[in-house]
């Protein structure tokens, strides 16, 4: 679970590491990259929103049903109400969400919110008069 997680990097692009807390995630990023950066980032990890575009899955839906019948379906799933495409797409979701938990699919990745940069109390950036 990503939720409350923090994570660090040294470019402020590839984060890494998954703390539960922003101390803890500026502790491993100095374990991790050791004396080489004295600026680190450090942010909240945010699960990607994965969903279904149910707009599209009921334009397609009226395209299938005229490729099969021609115009009969012309106008078919054209006038769905607002509610109606919103329950679809809440019951597709759970659905889609399950799927990925089921067959192990969920993302091993994530997005990052809230990034800081810190200065790193490094010993070597005072040797070398950094």
């Amino acid at each position: 679970m990503i939720k409350g997680k923090w994570c660090y990097s040294y470019n402020g692009e590839n984060f890494e590491g998954l703390c539960d807390t922003r101390e803890e995630a500026i502790e491993e990023a100095i374990f991790e990259y050791g004396e080489d950066y004295n600026i680190i980032y450090v942010g909240r990890a945010k699960e990607i929103n994965l969903g279904v575009r149910i707009d599209w899955i009921i334009e397609q839906l009226g395209e299938d049903a005229y490729e099969q019948v021609g115009e009969y379906a012309e106008d078919y799933l054209r006038d769905v109400k607002q509610e109606h495409a919103r329950l679809l797409k809440e019951r597709f979701d759970n659905v889609l969400h399950q799927w990925l938990d089921e067959f192990g699919y969920k993302p091993n990745f994530w997005t990052v919110v809230d990034v800081v940069r810190e200065h790193v109390n490094n010993p070597m950036t005072k040797v070398m008069g950094l």
